[in-house]
């Protein structure tokens, strides 16, 4: 990859070279001709020079404005209004519907539309349709010459007649038009027929001055040398003459290209009388000649790239371009891009982050489609702990992945805060219950604070020379933020979050902390506790000190929770289920008791007006007296296993709880009801299929089970749990049947519906890496890891008929349209068969496929996941970004980049045409996003 990138750069600088030589060359032929002729009508003629260089030199700009809702209050409760959106000196004219319920405002879309004339102004009306008329009830104009590039600008529309306002995010920037994919192919054409119009027109001129000087030198060489010489002579007395009137090294490129093509078309012999009449022809013909020849070697070395990127791939369909793959550098970073492009440029101008933000270059929107989080089924309960919060009665704040979470109880809707470069490990809520802090894994982790209402960033920075953090908590104030590292001392980190200095810091204990709280009273304490240990800090005059609690008689064992009530009492759960009850006082261990049974108390939280409630390992959640230690109402989850984070809402009625197996349960203490909120897999995830035409998918992972998914509903259908890793999941085309192909290199056939067992084999002890149905749903073809490739065939229960075997493992399976073919690749070459014996294939060019894998993983070289979405093609990158680029010309540069994923996003699949399922293998969550239509105008 490296020696290629090498070349192309040398080619490229050989071309810049070239004509900035010819350039200088021309340059100064017009001197001396205007020296020589001072005639004004020869002075007035236009330099000679390449134009198709002067087509991509020249710069003509697109300009994309971006017009956002971002805050609106209407007193009105009619849904028949809309937005009008018209430019001034054109006929463009937009119209967006508005929703209104309770005052609140939302549009359906963004306004984006491109000009080229930045000297417009846009009207923005607001209208109110009645039965029979529509009435204007607010305007606004924006001049967008006034505005600056990759810079928001704030508009406000006041309403006459209403109580209400409408508050419009305006962002604008500019690209160059050679930019756009549609004006590429374009200026391509254009820029070969001027280059080819211009160069006759020069070669004419040429060919006037210079006939006679070459018709006579060409004669008198003929005359003398022999007639099987005569194309040597003609090399030499021709770059003598043009050195007399260009440069050297003009002289040698047209030497060394003219004998070529004379000493193949002239015959060996000729007489002297040919070589006279022929002297006159080519006087004539020849600089006629050597123009186009110079016209098309200038453009086709201009258009190297682009010729190169025209590879046909083996059906004669689709077209996949390689070199822009070969020719990219992975420079950017996860922390450089988020997908939130208008909200992320908005924080970076008013925050200064650290970390630099280019959405728009990363957001194409020349492309066909973009995404938009919808919804993410997924907790980071296995790895972290004490990490869900209530912020108000209906909402609370969690996260998994690099996203921070809103989840809103009402009516099941999700808000997102994107602003991570890795995995958020920890969680704390500001004593406001408005800000968060979070806090990610990796060296010198990055914390934001941020708001959870509008999701705007407050402040961020890193914390130095520190290894991941896993524990993040506010004073009691809210002015102090303490937290906790993973590095091997544990440290412990004051800090004065809002001017961003590090007030103190020091190791914490030599084995790792579990949980930490701050004192309820005083800003200066608080409290860590892990595995043998129980530390009482105090922060004061920037010292930073600490005393190690005293367990008395009782054996030392593993605190996994604690809690500080509103009487100052410290509470802690232990491994094996007991609650310790310490003294701030003198840090002595005052008395203990049983709380939960068959495992720890791994979860504790105070009560907003005193008492507290406990999480076990049992799956329940008790709520105790804080005075006698009674037990005073008990909740008992269905499927949620080990309780790791539990908070109780400000009004004191509900519970929520997320559980080991990464799920979020909300409890009422009145009822004593449960409710799964948040599902998903309890180990890593690694394959996705969605359904051929019902909004569903199944999800396979490491935990040994399948999950059957409702993509209307948000919510898991029906689960299936088997004896093995899966690696890949697959629905029929007829969506009657799912595969699973097994690591050990078992497979699965259940029914779609009821998820019944159709057969169960394992005739291989590869694991499967691919899987497909033929098109009549007739064959099941199996590829395992090894190289391996089985036919198994419905009509007899899913036996095998047959296997093949090629070089390699097999990372890609295409049926042929009729049924009669498949093909398998390596990643390098594909094979070809017939499907009724798997006889291989020696003729395969006029096979129609049904689908393009082959190409993929061939083309673009270690591609794990990918689909089709109208006109794009979606990949899955090992940096855990998704990729949506251009089909079938890929070419990153023009491409689309999100972020959301803490790990690899093993795999991913279009539902419907309209959403796009991933799932991330280690952050262990399912992503759906909107996979919205651009308008280009």
């Amino acid at each position: 990859m490296e020696k290629q990138q090498k070349k192309l750069l040398k080619l490229r600088q050989k071309q810049k070279k070239k004509l900035m030589k010819l350039k200088a060359k021309k340059e100064k032929q017009e001197k001396k001709k205007q020296q020589k002729n001072p005639n004004p009508e020869q002075t007035q003629q236009p330099s000679i020079q390449s134009p198709q260089k002067q087509q991509v030199v020249e710069k003509k700009y697109f300009h994309w404005i971006f017009v956002k809702l971002c805050d609106a209050y209407i007193s009105l409760k009619s849904q028949n209004v809309f937005a009008i959106l018209s430019i001034k000196g054109t006929q463009m004219k937009k119209s967006r519907s508005i929703q209104i319920k309770d005052g609140s405002v939302t549009w359906d879309q963004v306004f984006n539309f491109g000009l080229i004339n930045l000297n417009r102004t846009v009207n923005i009306e607001i209208y109110q349709k009645d039965t029979e008329n529509e009435s204007i009830i607010g305007s606004t104009e924006i001049s967008l010459i006034d505005l600056k590039e990759n810079s928001l600008v704030n508009k406000q529309i006041e309403f006459t007649n209403l109580d209400g306002y409408f508050k419009l995010n305006i962002f604008y920037k500019k690209f160059l038009k050679t930019q756009s994919l549609k004006n590429q192919k374009q200026i391509q054409k254009d820029s070969k027929t001027e280059s080819k119009t211009d160069t006759k027109k020069d070669s004419k001129k040429d060919s006037k001055k210079d006939s006679k000087k070459d018709s006579k030198t060409e004669s008198k060489t003929k005359s003398k040398t022999k007639p099987k010489t005569e194309s040597k002579t003609e090399s030499k007395t021709e770059s003598k003459t043009d050195s007399k009137k260009d440069s050297k090294k003009d002289s040698k490129t047209e030497s060394n290209q003219k004998p070529k093509k004379e000493s193949k078309t002239k015959p060996k012999t000729e007489s002297k009388t040919d070589s006279k009449t022929d002297s006159k022809k080519d006087s004539n013909q020849k600089p006629k000649k050597d123009s186009k020849k110079d016209s098309k070697t200038d453009s086709k070395k201009e258009s190297k790239d682009n010729q190169k990127q025209n590879s046909k791939s083996p059906n004669n369909q689709k077209e996949i371009t390689n070199e822009s793959y070969s020719e990219r550098t992975e420079t950017e970073t996860e922390s450089e891009i988020f997908s939130d492009s208008l909200q992320n440029e908005n924080l970076r101008k008013q925050n200064n982050l650290e970390t630099k933000i280019e959405n728009f270059s990363k957001q194409n929107d020349s492309l066909s489609r973009k995404l938009k989080l919808q919804f993410v089924y997924g907790f980071r309960g296995s790895e972290s702990r004490h990490n869900i919060y209530y912020i108000n009665n209906e909402e609370f704040v969690y996260h998994t992945a690099k996203i921070g979470i809103i989840f809103n109880t009402t009516n099941r809707t999700q808000k997102f805060f994107f602003g991570h470069s890795s995995q958020i490990s920890c969680i704390g809520l500001h004593p406001n219950h408005k800000l968060v802090a979070t806090g990610q894994e990796g060296k010198e982790p990055l914390i934001c604070i941020w708001d959870s209402q509008t999701l705007q960033l407050h402040t961020s920075f890193k914390v130095p020379s520190a290894k991941g953090l896993n524990l993040i908590t506010f004073s009691s104030d809210g002015k102090i933020l303490f937290c906790v590292s993973t590095d091997p001392q544990h440290t412990v980190w004051v800090w004065d979050w809002e001017n961003k200095s590090l007030l103190a810091s020091a190791p914490g204990y030599d084995k790792k902390i579990l949980a930490i709280a701050s004192h309820p009273k005083d800003p200066t304490q608080f409290v860590t506790c892990g595995i043998s240990h129980i530390k009482f800090w105090n922060f004061s005059n920037s010292v930073l000190n600490s005393v190690e609690g005293n367990f008395g008689t009782k054996q030392k064992t593993m605190l996994l929770s604690i809690a500080i009530t509103q009487n100052k009492t410290v509470l802690t759960g232990t491994k094996t289920g007991e609650i310790l009850v310490w003294s701030y006082d003198n840090y002595k261990l005052i008395k203990f008791y049983r709380a939960h049974t068959g495992g720890g108390c791994s979860a504790l939280s105070a009560l907003p007006h005193g008492n507290f409630i406990s999480g076990g390992k049992d799956g329940k959640a008790i709520i105790w007296d804080e005075k006698t230690f009674k037990e005073l109402n008990k909740i008992e989850t269905m499927l949620g296993g080990q309780i790791r984070a539990i908070n109780v809402s400000p009004n004191g009625k509900k519970i929520v709880s997320g559980t080991l197996k990464n799920q979020i349960w909300e409890s009422s203490i009145e009822s004593k009801k449960s409710e799964l909120l948040i599902m998903s897999h309890g180990d890593e995830v690694w394959g996705v299929a969605t359904h051929p035409t019902k909004p569903q998918f199944v999800t396979a992972s490491d935990d040994r089970t399948i999950l059957c998914w409702d993509g209307e509903k948000n919510e898991m259908k029906s689960r299936l749990s088997i004896n093995g890793q899966p690696r890949i999941v697959i629905y029929s085309p007829s969506g009657e049947y799912i595969g699973v192909g097994l690591r050990d290199g078992e497979f699965i056939i259940v029914t779609s519906g009821d998820l019944k067992q159709v057969a169960n084999r394992k005739d291989m002890a590869s694991p499967v890496s691919q899987m497909v149905f033929s098109p009549d749903n007739k064959q099941l073809l199996i590829g395992f890891e090894d190289g391996t490739v089985a036919n198994y065939k419905s009509q007899t229960n899913f036996r095998k008929s047959y296997e093949v075997k090629i070089e390699g493992s097999v990372k890609a399976l295409d049926f042929s349209k009729e049924n009669d073919y498949f093909r398998v690749s390596n990643g390098k070459q594909s094979y070809f068969f017939a499907s009724d014996r798997g006889k291989l294939l020696s003729d395969h060019e006029k096979i129609s496929w049904i689908s393009y894998s082959c190409d993929i993983v061939e083309k673009i070289p270690d591609v794990d996941s990918f689909d089709f979405a109208p006109g794009c093609l979606i990949l899955a990158q090992k940096s855990s970004a998704i990729q949506i680029s251009n089909f079938p010309n890929v070419d990153p540069n023009e491409s689309s980049l999100y972020f959301g994923h803490g790990s690899k996003v093993s795999n991913l699949k279009c539902l419907q045409k309209s959403f796009l399922i991933s799932v991330g293998s280690k952050d262990m969550s399912i992503f759906k996003w909107d996979l919205i239509p651009t308008y280009d105008f």
